[in-house]
């Protein structure tokens, strides 16, 4: 039974995939259940990975790595994972972060940094979520504050890969001074021997036992500018940028915790007999069956699909976090499926669906709890662009002006750069001469304010519409504007925009303007 087939697989994939089936077979499968029960870092495996040229090797080749692209190392994770999840983070975690080192900074930093990481010399990791915080990558409150030409880190980090293991980890902290609060961040390279850093392994987990992650302190860390990677204030577009990638990676840790459950429930009804015959006979357990290989196929399905829509970058968050919801949850199911199909033995600790039932508890949270994935789905995906009447858009106009001349209409339906909140009435303070008027279909939580900005335009009548929210990303506009389109308005308003105060979020990169679709017409 060969449920991770290759058949689905570029063609420049299925070298390593194969690399990785026979190392999972030969080097991790006959030790998953030991590491699991004793909950120690597996160095003999790692090292064994590193030999095997499995570990790190998504670097950049100019770096020392393999240059696996996407997909490759999607074939490699859903083989690794069917043998053993914490096992396989652990291979994965060791290099965790390193092409945010080589993608955003300097030649200087990858070969003091990466390229050590690359010739299995060093191990490293990334710290991003705290204590109080996880989800929200702009709401963080480790600091990194300038005195001369030194950052001073202060806070604590939690959840970290390899916080006590690694010999430097890629630190996600609040610079400030930004003009919203996805601009007050920015990422550094952290070395784990400096004055000031503590770490200490989270106390023992239920799942993902031989994966370690750890608890940071830092107090006063000094670490120099030149360890700053990228630009102040570059941190979350960078850090929402890696995890794109690496929530595909994330459906291929699901794709093989599915399958690896498929097989212990297969394993186990077709030896059971009950009532003179296997358990495999009756036709409950038949369909329960299907129902996982059903799952297992349409998630594995997307989860390619989305791979190449990634490395396209083509809508990528979208993508991403359809591929990593539906597969990560897939995985849930079929493990939830196969404990009842073992029945009383499925708690058994020597047997292996009771460690894949806890381990598929802990990709559904971890790079994006799914609860938000489902968010970013909604908010990213392309819903249609419905027509209004023009007299009920005029209609209850509230004196805010008198429309008497030609007039364009843009409307925007569910905008989602960052989706500001409107749950109320808009507060607009327009001068007269600008003829155009802003209606809100709910209302308004929060005050919006509005500023001209030059920009070129995109073809008249219509004008390209910048977006830039400092609100939630979580929150939907439903707002009308009507901008006059008589020759007088149209010479004022000629190469101007309307913008948000603040900067896009998730949908495109920031700092481009974007012609957004609308539904147009005339009066």
């Amino acid at each position: 039974m060969n449920l991770l087939d290759e058949s689905i697989v570029p063609e420049h994939a299925r070298a390593v995939k194969q690399e990785a089936r026979e190392f999972a077979v030969e080097q991790i499968e006959p030790v998953a259940e030991t590491y699991y029960e004793s909950g120690e870092y597996p160095w003999e495996v790692l090292e064994a990975g590193m030999s095997a040229n499995l570990v790190a090797q998504d670097i950049a080749e100019e770096y020392g790595g393999r240059g696996f692209d996407l997909q490759q190392t999607l074939a490699i994770y859903e083989e690794l994972y069917r043998a053993d999840a914490s096992i396989a983070l652990t291979l994965q975690l060791a290099s965790f972060g390193a092409d945010i080192v080589y993608t955003h900074g300097t030649t200087e930093q990858a070969e003091t940094y990466v390229r050590p990481v690359a010739d299995h010399e060093q191990i490293t990791g990334l710290a991003v979520s705290e204590p109080d915080s996880g989800s929200d990558l702009a709401g963080m409150n480790t600091t990194a504050e300038k005195d001369d030409d030194e950052w001073v880190l202060n806070g604590e980090k939690y959840w970290v890969g390899n916080a006590v293991e690694a010999d430097w980890l890629t630190l996600y902290a609040k610079t400030g001074g930004g003009d919203t609060r996805y601009d007050d961040y920015s990422v550094f390279i952290l070395p784990t021997d400096i004055p000031g850093y503590t770490a200490e392994h989270i106390p023992e987990k239920m799942a993902y036992r031989a994966s370690k992650q750890g608890h940071i302190t830092l107090d006063q860390c000094r670490i120099p500018e030149s360890h700053l990677v990228g630009d102040v204030g570059d941190g979350f577009e960078i850090i929402t940028e890696f995890f794109n990638h690496g929530r595909v990676d994330v459906a291929g840790h699901g794709l093989g915790l599915a399958a690896a459950a498929i097989e212990e429930a297969s394993r186990f009804v077709h030896h059971r007999e009950a009532w003179d015959q296997p358990i495999s006979d009756f036709q409950a357990v038949r369909h329960d069956l299907a129902e996982m290989r059903m799952e297992l196929a349409s998630a594995r399905s997307l989860a390619w699909r989305a791979a190449k829509h990634v490395i396209a970058d083509n809508n990528p968050g979208y993508w991403a976090a359809l591929a990593k919801t539906t597969a990560t949850e897939a995985a849930v199911n079929c493990a939830e499926s196969a404990m009842q199909l073992h029945g009383g033995r499925s708690v058994l600790k020597e047997n292996k669906i009771s460690r894949i039932y806890r381990d598929v508890r802990v990709p559904v949270i971890y790079e994006g709890a799914n609860n938000i994935q489902r968010d970013l789905i909604y908010n990213q995906a392309d819903w249609p662009w419905p027509w209004i009447e023009l007299s009920s858009l005029l209609s209850g106009s509230n004196g805010y002006h008198r429309i008497r001349q030609k007039l364009t209409i843009l409307w925007w339906h569910h905008i989602h750069p960052a989706n500001c909140q409107c749950k109320g009435r808009i507060s607009l303070d327009v001068s007269q001469s600008y003829y155009f008027l802003l209606l809100s279909v709910s209302r308004i939580s929060r005050r919006i304010e509005f500023h001209w900005e030059d920009c070129q335009s995109v073809r008249p009548p219509l004008w390209c519409i910048q977006w830039h929210t400092n609100t939630h990303p979580s929150i939907y506009v439903h707002t009308f504007l009507i901008i006059d389109n008589s020759v007088h308005a149209h010479e004022r308003l000629y190469n101007r925009i309307l913008t948000l105060s603040a900067y896009q979020y998730h949908i495109h990169r920031w700092r481009r303007s974007y012609p957004i679709q609308c539904a147009a017409f005339s009066a």
